[in-house]
């Protein structure tokens, strides 16, 4: 159903390549299969049945050999290698939380909007460099957390 969803959302122009991983066993036959078709990017999504060290080790490691940039779902994923991604911030999740409870207890629950949960954005420097990637200022400035050199 996710990947009927972000079809659906794609610009007109874009197409959506998704690869089945049963498991952290089935990983390399999965990237194999991804890395035979035209891709641009490979995004990843939040999977403990898929992802450790090592299966993120060999991800980007075969990403960065094929010159793919890779979308990481968290911050430390950025920091191992993928080229941009995004995180939670834990600090302000427990904040929002803290707030919300307090606003139910009051019974102020129906004047309370959808709260934004902390997205923190992280580039890597290092790997845009790697990738043949030059990466905009703005982009950089925009961020939270920039990997693999200081902030300019």
């Amino acid at each position: 159903q996710l990947v009927t969803k972000l079809r659906q959302s794609l610009p007109a122009d874009w197409t959506l390549e998704a690869v089945g991983v049963s498991g952290k066993r089935n990983l390399s036959h999965s990237l194999d299969e991804l890395f035979a078709r035209k891709i641009d990017w490979v995004w990843t999504q939040p999977d403990a049945g898929v992802y450790d060290a090592s299966t993120v080790r060999a991800l980007l490691l075969a990403a960065l050999r094929r010159k793919v940039p890779v979308f990481g779902f968290s911050v430390a994923f950025v920091r191992a290698g993928a080229l941009l991604g995004v995180g939670v911030s834990p600090e302000l999740q427990g904040a929002q939380a803290a707030a919300l409870t307090e606003r139910v207890l009051k019974g102020a629950l129906r004047e309370t909007a959808a709260e934004q949960v902390g997205i923190e954005f992280a580039v890597n420097r290092a790997a845009a460099e790697k990738l043949g990637i030059e990466l905009a200022p703005t982009l950089l400035e925009r961020a939270r957390y920039v990997f693999g050199w200081d902030r300019p």
